[in-house]
Parts: C-alpha cells; structure tokens; sequence
C-alpha cells in the first residue's frame, strides 16, 4: 500500500477543521436544553424529549464510531511500538541502497551479467568495504514465496501448508549488511550441479527443531508431475533473523538462494562505506553508467532513508486514525453530555417532585448515570463487532501488520467507558440538585 507522505501542518489543519465539525455538530444538542427558561422547561415536561428517539440513536451510533477508530488506533500504534522494537537484525549505519530493474523479457544472461558487473564495479569505489545484491531490501516485504518439501519428512499440515519465502541473493549479501552466520557456510554461487542455499533461523527452527539443518535438502518444487524427481537443493548454512516488513514483530521462515540460480530482474544492491555516503553514491552513479549507460536509476539513497521510507505508511496511518479517534471520541461525548443534559432539563419537574418527597438524590444521580452508561454499552458492542473487520482490512492493506483485536478492543471500551461516566456525571449531577420548591411550585 502506498500512501504519500504526510505533511505535517497539513496534517495538523485537518486535524483543526475535524475538531471544528465535531464541536459545531454537537455543541447544538449540548445546548438544546438550556435554550429555554427553566419555567418553560418545567411546563413543557419530558413529552418533546421523550419523543426524539433519533438523538439516543446518533449518540450510539457516535460511540460505536469512535470504538471502531478506536480500537484501530490502538493496534496501529501497538503493530508500530512493536516493530520499532523489533530488532533489524543487520546494521543500516554507512550503507547506500541503489535500484535499478530490467524489463521481465529480459533473457537470464543478460541480468546476470549485468549484475554481476555491477558487483564488480561497485566493490572497486574507494570508500567502499562490501558489496550485496539482494531482489527486495530489508522492510520492503513483498517477497516471492510457496510450500516446501523436506526428503524423507512428512510436515504437519501447519509446516506444509507454510508460505515460505525465497530470496534472491549474493553471497556478500548478509556480510555488507553485517547479518551473522549461524551455522554452516555461504553458498557457492556458481553452484549450478549441487544447488545450493542459505536459510534464516526461524526456518530452520521450525523445519529443523532440535536438529542441524546444515546439510540437509529442501525444494520448492511441490507442483511437479507425478514420479518426477524433485530439484532438491542443499543448505549450507543458517543465517539470522533479517525483519523484511515494516510491522513486523516476528520473523517469518525464508531461504536465500544464489541470484545466479534464479530468475528476477529487480535488483538493490547495498554498498557499505567507511562513512563517505555521498561520495559513494556520486560514484555509484558513475560505475553504473560504465556498466550499461541506458540503465535508469529507480533509487540511489542511504538505507537508512529506505528504512525510514518503508515505515511511513504505517506511521502515517497510525497518525490519521488517532486524530479522527480523538475527533469521533469529543463528538460521541458532547453528543452523549447533550443527550443527558436535555433529558435532565426535560425532567426536571419529575426529579423534584421525588426530592420533595424524600427521594435519595444519590439514587437520582445513579439513575442518570446508568442511562449513559446504557447507550455507551450498546454502542461499544456495536462498535467491537465492527472493529475486527477493520482492523482485518488494515491487516490485509499494511503487510506485516496482524489484527488483534482484543487488547485493543479493551482499551477502547475502557476509554469510552471513562469518557460516558465523565459525560454522565455532570448532568446527573445537576439533576440531584433539583430544588424541589421550585418543582412543586409549578405542578
């Protein structure tokens, strides 16, 4: 999903002309009530009130609203706290990330040529310590992915059924970045007779368990004729955990395979210095022109922008939905305060004829409070059922992010809880003190 950038002062007008319209829309029902005297209230009676059964209704309907917002928020904001504490597994400090790409119908000669040149003429610019290829950079996410097969083991429908990505890269790939090596070795990447692969821990934890997953073979060829051989390939090594989404908070199970061997014409390559970024990327751009001057530069840029670059939507999204929660939150509560405001003027009369005769005001108070709190459970239901679709569909739009909707769904309804208690409190408060000569004095 991508979204643009999002400007900070456009951001914070919006969020200014939202605040605007929620206040203009509900102030005139927090006001309805004391437009009047209170002598024309008291000889009115509850009858107009009683008989608007639409403002009970818009004021659920605020609250489911502003539960749906809500909960959203909050799972956008704990998707982004915990990808931000997840760890990168690699260090972006003094890398440069360029992208360039080929047509699909380009032959496989010609790109690995291309790349390889491209390898060759990059690790030759002075500053430059390491160079990578890999076909997607950490927290771009959208990688290539499928079932696997393991010789002689029959996987649990839960491992079998695993998407499990494939990565395309070189063998200097994981040392630029500074990705450690587990266990085993890099592949050999002209390993054309014995493929060869690398794998990350979480792969090899969950097809591996408690075992040494050097050495052992897997394919991705699980479509295959009947009675044809599988294109098994070797594992030669396990490497660390990489985060490749930007809400990631858990990595998923990926193989790496020599770009020699596979078929992708979307390259990045990473080149890490020894501080000098801008001058490598002057350089850069000069050694690719050497290398094919028709080849168009899509980015050319520290990684460390990239990083910061992949992680705006889910930022940007986060910041838009806390603004239109905390707008939908002030409407439903000046709705719900209005709402209770008039029944109370409406009512006045009947109040203090109950105080006159020795009702408990506490009862009063507790009876205007349970009527919010009524409309405020309705409408969190409402909005709970509602907030797991949305946050599936934030889910689905926002790869890496998962929907969770219960914890979120809590502090929800614990917030809009606390803010109809509040809404409730000062009007029921000002019902229990009703003076009753007043009442009885126009009855």
């Amino acid at each position: 999903m991508a979204l643009a950038e999002l400007d900070g002062r456009a951001g914070l007008f919006a969020l200014a002309l939202a605040l605007l319209a929620g206040l203009l829309c509900g102030l005139p029902a927090a006001f309805s009530g004391g437009s009047q005297s209170m002598t024309d209230q008291l000889r009115e009676g509850s009858r107009a009130t009683r008989s608007i059964w639409l403002r009970p209704a818009f004021v659920m309907l605020q609250v489911a609203l502003s539960t749906v917002l809500l909960a959203s928020a909050a799972e956008l904001t704990e998707s982004l706290v915990a990808s931000i504490r997840t760890p990168l597994g690699f260090d972006p400090k003094g890398v440069v990330a360029l992208t360039y790409s080929f047509p699909w119908d380009t032959s496989k000669k010609k790109l690995d040529a291309t790349y390889q040149a491209t390898l060759d003429r990059f690790a030759a610019i002075p500053g430059v310590t390491s160079v990578g290829f890999v076909d997607r950079l950490p927290l771009q996410g959208a990688s290539q992915s499928g079932q696997i097969e393991i010789p002689g083991r029959d996987l649990v429908p839960a491992l079998r059924d695993l998407p499990v990505s494939r990565r395309s890269i070189s063998d200097t790939y994981f040392a630029t970045l500074g990705v450690p090596l587990i266990a085993g070795r890099m592949f050999t990447p002209r390993a054309k007779d014995v493929p060869e692969c690398v794998v990350n821990s979480t792969f090899a934890h969950l097809f591996f368990p408690g075992e040494d997953a050097v050495g052992r073979k897997v394919t991705f060829d699980t479509k295959r004729t009947p009675g044809q051989e599988p294109r098994w390939t070797t594992i030669t090594g396990v490497v660390a955990d990489v985060r490749q989404e930007p809400g990631q908070s858990r990595a998923a199970a990926e193989v790496f395979f020599p770009f020699t061997n596979t078929f992708w014409p979307l390259a990045n390559f990473v080149l890490r210095t020894n501080g000098d970024t801008t001058g490598v990327m002057a350089a850069a751009r000069q050694q690719l022109q050497a290398v094919d001057p028709l080849l168009p530069i899509e980015s050319l840029r520290p990684l460390s922008d990239e990083l910061r670059r992949a992680t705006s939507d889910v930022e940007t999204v986060a910041s838009l939905l806390c603004g239109f929660a905390l707008t939908a939150l002030l409407v439903a509560a000046i709705g719900l305060y209005g709402l209770l405001a008039a029944e109370v003027t409406s009512q006045n009369r009947e109040i203090g004829i109950r105080l006159a005769l020795g009702a408990d005001p506490g009862l009063v108070l507790g009876n205007i409070i349970r009527r919010g709190l009524i409309l405020v459970n309705v409408g969190l239901a409402m909005g709970l059922l509602l907030s797991y679709g949305a946050m599936e569909l934030i889910a689905h739009q926002l790869s890496g992010l998962t929907a969770s909707p219960i914890g979120a769904g809590l502090l929800a309804a614990a917030i809009m809880l606390t803010i109809a208690f509040v809404a409730s409190a000062i009007p029921a408060r000002r019902a229990s003190r009703v003076d009753p000569a007043m009442a009885l004095r126009h009855e």
